[in-house]
């Protein structure tokens, strides 16, 4: 989708299970290539992203014997990053855009924070997300800043519901709080397991275009986040954390 509206795409060869192995995107002068599953439909930080070579075949035998989740694995050249993130359209129609420095994978995982970004990041990354919207509309995107331009590393597409302390809105008979700190595989554990009826506030620091709140918005649980217990984080004009911004829509 991104390579179509002529925006940077790393070079990517996919090895399919019922498609010949195909390639598109652009060389990135690295040597170096991230090996990412492509389930069929998206379940964030769930499967295989990881920086090398790993064999395609064994990698899809181990985490879907059964052939019923993941369709394709992915050979995507590495990018010197320079900074990296997430970008994500809130309930309000602005553009949170979040990141760090380097590469972002720790990021995405919710083991780091973002961090502030330069002025010339923050243009690129929205730039690159007005385009896809105005072809696609609202879009989830994964980004990689070589310290030139923004490549787009991942594209979904819609709208989130998130807005100023609030994940996934609505309200709840019962709420259940859990630590941040706890990662991606106890939050997932603790949302299968909610009470209908239950809802979840995360007690901590955690990005907006995080892989923490995708999942909190994949389980469409009532969620809200709280400040270490204290105060509900702002993902309003100013962004939840230091480390993101929010661009108005009509700001570009």
């Amino acid at each position: 989708m991104a390579e179509e509206v002529g925006l940077p795409v790393p070079r990517t060869t996919v090895i399919g299970r019922s498609v010949a192995p195909f390639s598109f995107g652009t060389p990135t002068g690295s040597f170096e290539v991230w090996t990412r599953t492509a389930p069929s439909q998206p379940d964030p930080g769930r499967y295989t992203t990881a920086k090398g070579w790993i064999d395609p075949f064994k990698l899809i035998a181990t985490e879907d014997p059964e052939g019923a989740t993941i369709m394709a694995v992915l050979c995507q050249s590495a990018i010197p990053a320079k900074h990296s993130g997430a970008a994500v359209m809130l309930a309000d129609g602005d553009v949170a855009i979040e990141g760090r420095f380097g590469e972002g994978d720790r990021f995405m995982l919710g083991k780091a924070l973002p961090e502030p970004l330069p002025v010339s990041v923050l243009r690129d990354v929205e730039n690159a997300y007005r385009i896809l919207e105005g072809h696609f509309g609202p879009v989830r995107i994964e980004w990689v800043h070589d310290g030139s331009q923004a490549w787009i590393v991942q594209v979904h597409q819609g709208q989130t519901r998130s807005s100023a302390g609030v994940l996934v809105p609505g309200d709840a008979d019962k709420w259940v709080s859990f630590k941040a700190s706890e990662g991606l595989d106890a939050l997932r554990a603790i949302l299968s397991d909610l009470p209908a009826g239950t809802g979840l506030t995360i007690v901590g620091d955690i990005g907006v275009t995080s892989h923490l709140a995708d999942v909190a918005r994949k389980s469409k649980r009532p969620t809200r986040v709280v400040n270490h217990g204290q105060n509900s984080i702002d993902f309003g004009r100013h962004g939840p954390s230091s480390g993101s911004a929010v661009r108005d829509r009509q700001s570009s």
